[in-house]
């Protein structure tokens, strides 16, 4: 909500690289439900009407925070790329190596590029 309120209207720009995750653009959290990729897709777009490619840096808090696959299904279905350019824990807990893979197995088995996987090993 924060991001629609303050974020400027560039009806030009054909491809954006973000930051996706915790303490980003002053969001305490992401919305549940299976909307939640659309109203992201359509916030990008209604800021940003030209987009055609989305390169996200990620950082994976868990499974489902940020929801990235709904996120690249909704943008996919507005004919916007989704890129993955670097997915990486959210913070040191031992228990993120696992989620980081979990995602990364998610994300490449819809065929969203993946580039970079941090603290997966």
């Amino acid at each position: 909500r924060h991001f629609e309120r303050s974020f400027p209207r560039l009806p030009w720009l054909r491809e954006l690289h973000a930051i996706i995750g915790p303490g980003h653009y002053e969001e305490p959290s992401w919305d549940r439900g299976p909307s939640v990729g659309a109203r992201v897709a359509e916030s990008l777009l209604s800021k940003l009407p030209a987009l055609e490619v989305l390169v996200a840096e990620v950082r994976v808090e868990s499974e489902s925070d940020p929801p990235l696959l709904g996120i690249a299904r909704a943008l996919g279905a507005r004919n916007v790329r989704f890129c993955v350019a670097e997915l990486r824990p959210a913070s040191d807990r031992p228990f993120t190596r696992s989620v980081v893979r979990h995602v990364a197995q998610e994300l490449l088995s819809e065929g969203i590029d993946l580039e970079i996987v941090h603290g997966s090993a």
